[in-house]
């Protein structure tokens, strides 16, 4: 029996109760594992949050200055992804505060080998109590893979501050020759209400921490990245 991390990040602009969101969405599921599985929220301070869960804290003092002090997801995901294999995990789903996973299929997105790496499409779904929502499939947020593999391919932290991200993912995870399967759908549920019909790279003001700068809109920079 495999043992499953979830990691995700939370981060200073994300609002409470968006994180309590996530527990309330994919609580049951991640009960239903039991001593199994184990997730883990990257932040900036402590959260209550439920007993399968642990907080890491990553001190903001060690994110990157451009100008100011910016955010960077790919030094807070590998920060997590990295407790998560300290943690002993053997397959981690590395994702977004702000998705919702389908218990009747996790077992096929779980299902990952060190020649695999799952990534689900992402339904935009305008709020959580609303089932609809076009298929973006050029969100590659969230990504499956063995503990071995996520040692070898981390995210690129040469990428801050907001946009292409998931992009140099997938790059990497190309590069490295392993079998990319999107077999399963999960639901991203807008920042804003009546907001899913964005797709999340649009650039809108929407985005956490994109207003006051800390999550500045460098989507073209680091896309350059892509060549490098």
């Amino acid at each position: 029996m495999r043992k499953i991390a979830f990691v995700f990040v939370s981060y200073r602009s994300i609002p409470e109760e968006r994180l309590q969101d996530h527990f309330r969405w994919n609580g049951e599921m991640y009960e239903a594992y039991g001593d199994r599985l184990r997730v883990f929220v990257v932040s900036d301070v402590e959260h209550d949050v439920p007993s399968y869960a642990t907080v890491c804290v990553f001190p903001i003092e060690r994110l990157p200055v451009i100008g100011q002090r910016r955010f960077s997801l790919t030094m807070t995901k590998n920060f997590g992804n990295q407790a998560a294999i300290d943690d002993g995990a053997d397959v981690i789903v590395c994702t977004d505060v702000d998705i919702a996973f389908p218990a009747n299929r996790l077992e096929q997105l779980l299902s990952v080998d060190d020649y695999t790496a799952n990534i689900p499409v992402y339904q935009m779904s305008p709020s959580f109590s609303e089932e609809s929502g076009h298929l973006d499939h050029g969100c590659t947020g969230t990504v499956v893979m063995t503990a071995k593999n996520w040692g070898m391919i981390p995210y690129d932290e040469r990428c801050v501050g907001y946009g292409a991200d998931d992009g140099l993912m997938l790059r990497d995870i190309q590069r490295a020759r392993l079998r990319v399967n999107r077999d399963v759908i999960v639901r991203h549920v807008a920042h804003m209400p009546g907001d899913g019909v964005r797709s999340p790279g649009s650039g809108s003001d929407t985005c956490w921490g994109r207003v006051d700068g800390f999550n500045f809109d460098n989507f073209h920079e680091n896309r350059k990245l892509h060549r490098r």
